[in-house]
């Protein structure tokens, strides 16, 4: 046997060896063609740089030297996603994405606008481009994932990167799949109810088109890749930023923190620019060449995603004796087809697959997604989008905005930002606060976006955009603050339509609830206090639904015992809370027997309830707020006697379900039933989390990959609480968070303020690395690291090639 192991032993020593030379070299010198002049990168104890160069140009190439060399698969990973060429590393399972992408253009786009591109944005675009390629050249070993899969890097270019932007702003701004949902449910369950389980819409804009949807949609959605219709749920973000009249030094505080879904490594790369007029610091996206949220000498800035309605799907009417035709105003024209093909990894040791043939078809209105399930659907319909009108703004936007100096040059960087839209933070030196919300908003022609739009009635269901000057904005308001938490930012009488799809306003609420508190005690606010803030887990039960539930009087034993727990509770959603956890589980129980309540009801109840399965897969609070609120009605059965409170019956039914749960999983003693046992938050890494994206690997060593490169940890928070915290409610993944915090940063506005950021895993995506998970745990833990350059641990030199 030890001629086995010892042999054995030797071999994944040499491969350790051999895999540990992936670690980027960062101490040193080292020649690099395209430099200008010499370079400095200063690493510190996590691993975050801070770039010294003498021109723009060398920052740019040196932040694109250091993407490649902590995040190189992941950037390949972003631009074979956007480009629809995952499988030809990664196999057939992700054939379907690679067709979505491959309709949706996003690469077709990115070369658009590259030729677009005004020649500084070009410039720095390239200097960053050159830095990748050298980041790649000068790499000893490739990372773990290449020798895995079996390829090696292409060279990185300019159209990579406004790909990757393309992807981002596609998923920060994908709501079209609400106007599926809101129209199927309208058939389901009538307007009325709709509006509580999603964002309420006006009778009349609801109405356009809704003749034109087949009565099966609800089928259609599951049969056309349901996911893909699923509403926007994951897109967040929380802003808020204090004028220094409420400040203890007398300076703003702007705080930040966007939410996205988990990953392993961070969608973010912290890093520090010196060179030129460029002095810059913040969180930049690996594969950009700028600091997309931070500060600069003079100002800094933080962004909330808007929760714009910039998609629109528009029903496409078709001639029948020629698919390739659709109408508007009573003509037929020809639909823009190009065809691709998509390579396809064959496993190892496996014959090759045959490429996969598509033809790729547009409409005067945009792609035509309704093509990715397969051939000619019965819904045809494309989808009109503000990304697709992009010329090259949003990248020039924030080359801009990092070299901004005060609020007319923060607004004239954002005057032709186009995708997507976000509500941009503001504060400066000089002591002044503000938001703008930037980013291209359609005027619409035809119907406002709340469900589907007939197309045949004309060839533009958009008039334009609503002019950048009278976006939605504040600037030194009276009350002395902003706050930003993807809610409604306009009032009533705002003259123009910007999105039904607001978020609740639980986490506005809670921040401004907390701030006017903190001032009423007539103490000046502190980085400490808003340290606090964002580590806030006090969750939406504590606004009504949670005094509701205390009202309750339970009939059995232990229900007394769990209503107990709930009235001793503040709300608080700790990882050591047992009363979180029975809540959570309550709710959830309460949300699912409402609806099969509803769906019992409906003609084809179970094939409806597995068509739209994200009803039960996501916990939805703002609909049990609604119910609770209207006592119940058309929910719940009326009660029996004036003695029995609205939805009492059903309740307590639900919070049996919940105990027997409980009881179950986690036993009879609820001292053990702490939150943090069941809420794990996710950190999958793409793809090696996911088994079945790995081709041609047994079972046994997919398994062992997916733990080595997986991280979990456990939480609190929840679905709206300020540190945002979602459950999921599927069977297999029940209460784990996979979307939440991605960063956070908190700056006060003086040369010597306080000034603080953090991600959320590690600047290395190399799974060898110290710092491939170092943050995790600190930023966990409401950690933070100093924004300011701190002692180098290593500093690489960087010199122009002769």
């Amino acid at each position: 046997m030890i001629w086995v192991i010892l042999p054995l032993a030797a071999l994944l020593g040499c491969a350790a060896v051999y895999l540990s030379r992936s670690l980027p070299v960062q101490d040193g010198i080292l020649q690099a063609a395209g430099l200008h002049a010499t370079v400095s990168i200063e690493r510190d104890r996590h691993g975050v740089p801070t770039i010294r160069a003498e021109n723009e140009h060398d920052v740019y190439f040196a932040l694109g030297f250091t993407h490649a060399q902590d995040r190189l698969w992941q950037m390949e990973m972003n631009r074979r996603i956007a480009a629809g060429r995952l499988s030809e590393v990664l196999g057939e399972t992700t054939v379907g994405s690679d067709v979505f992408f491959r309709t949706l253009g996003l690469y077709r786009n990115a070369e658009r606008i590259l030729s677009a591109l005004d020649p500084a944005s070009r410039q720095a675009l390239q200097a960053y481009v050159d830095g990748v390629n050298s980041g790649i050249a000068n790499t000893r070993t490739l990372p773990v994932e290449y020798h895995l899969s079996r390829f090696t890097p292409e060279a990185w270019r300019p159209v990579d990167s406004l790909a990757w932007q393309q992807l981002l702003s596609w998923k920060l701004s994908s709501n079209f799949g609400d106007e599926f949902q809101r129209s199927a449910l309208s058939q389901l369950f009538g307007m009325e109810k709709t509006n509580q389980l999603m964002p309420a819409v006006p009778a009349d804009a609801a109405q356009a088109a809704m003749t034109q949807l087949p009565r099966t949609l609800p089928d259609y959605i599951g049969q056309r890749h349901a996911a893909l219709f699923e509403p926007q749920r994951y897109v967040g973000s929380n802003a808020w930023v204090v004028s220094g009249k409420l400040t203890a030094n007398g300076a703003p505080l702007l705080a930040n923190d966007p939410h996205l879904p988990i990953s392993l490594p961070s969608p973010w790369y912290l890093a520090k620019l010196r060179g030129g007029s460029i002095d810059a610091e913040g969180a930049t996206f690996p594969g950009l060449p700028f600091i997309v949220v931070g500060r600069n000498r003079q100002i800094a800035w933080g962004m909330t995603t808007t929760m714009a309605d910039t998609q629109d799907v528009v029903l496409e009417r078709l001639n029948p004796a020629d698919p390739n035709q659709y109408e508007v105003a009573g003509r037929y024209h020809d639909m823009d087809i190009h065809y691709e093909e998509i390579q396809v990894k064959s496993d190892l040791l496996k014959p090759p697959k045959k490429p996969v043939q598509i033809a790729v078809r547009r409409t005067v209105h945009g792609p035509m997604l309704s093509d990715v399930g397969g051939p000619v659907s019965a819904l045809p319909y494309s989808v009109r989008w503000s990304g697709d009108d992009d010329q090259g703004g949003s990248f020039a936007s924030f080359l801009k905005l990092n070299q901004a100096r005060n609020w007319p040059e923060f607004n004239a960087a954002l005057s032709n930002y186009v995708a997507p839209v976000h509500n941009f933070m503001y504060a400066d030196q000089a002591g002044n606060i503000g938001f703008v919300t930037a980013g291209k908003l359609p005027l619409r022609r035809v119907g406002r976006g709340a469900v589907p739009t007939a197309g045949w009635l004309s060839g533009q269901v958009w008039d334009g955009w609503i002019p950048f000057a009278e976006t939605p904005r504040q600037y030194n308001p009276e009350r002395g603050y902003i706050v930003t938490a993807n809610n409604r930012v306009v009032a009533e009488n705002y003259p123009y339509h910007i999105s039904y799809d607001w978020a609740p306003d639980f986490r506005a609420t809670r921040i401004s609830t907390q701030l006017d508190q903190l001032l009423a005690t007539r103490h000046r606010l502190t980085p400490t206090q808003m340290m606090a803030l964002q580590a806030d887990v006090v969750g939406y039960p504590a606004k009504g639904i949670l005094s509701y539930l205390k009202q309750l009087r339970g009939v059995s034993p232990r229900q007394r015992h769990a209503l107990n727990l709930v009235r001793n509770w503040d709300g608080a959603m700790h990882a050591d809370s047992s009363a979180a956890t029975l809540v959570t589980a309550w709710l959830a129980r309460f949300n699912q027997l409402l609806l099969d309540r509803q769906f019992e009801r409906t003609e084809r109840a179970s094939l409806a309830k597995r068509k739209l399965p994200y009803l039960y897969t996501s916990s939805n609070g703002a609909f049990v707020d609604k119910v609770l609120a209207a006592q119940g009605v058309g929910w719940c059965d009326a009660p029996a006697s004036p003695q029995v409170m609205p939805c009492q019956v059903e309740l307590l039914r639900a919070l049996d379900h919940a105990l027997d749960e409980l009881h179950s999983e986690l036993g009879d003693d609820s001292a053990q039933w702490q939150w943090g046992k069941v809420h794990q938050m996710q950190f999958p890494h793409f793809p090696f989390s996911e088994p079945r994206l790995m081709p041609g690997m047994p079972t046994v060593p997919r398994s062992v990959f997916a733990r080595f490169f997986h991280r979990e940890v456990s939480n609190g928070g929840g679905d709206h609480t300020v540190n945002l915290a979602p459950s999921s409610l599927a069977a297999d993944t029940r209460y784990q968070q996979f979307y939440g915090v991605s960063y956070r940063q908190l700056i006060e506005l003086t040369p010597q303020g306080t000034a603080l950021f953090i991600q959320n895993t590690g600047q290395s995506g190399n799974v060898l690395s110290p710092h491939y998970d170092d943050l995790l745990h600190l930023q966990h833990a409401g950690g933070y690291l100093p924004l300011a350059p701190e002692p180098a641990r290593a500093t690489l030199t960087l010199t122009p090639a002769r």
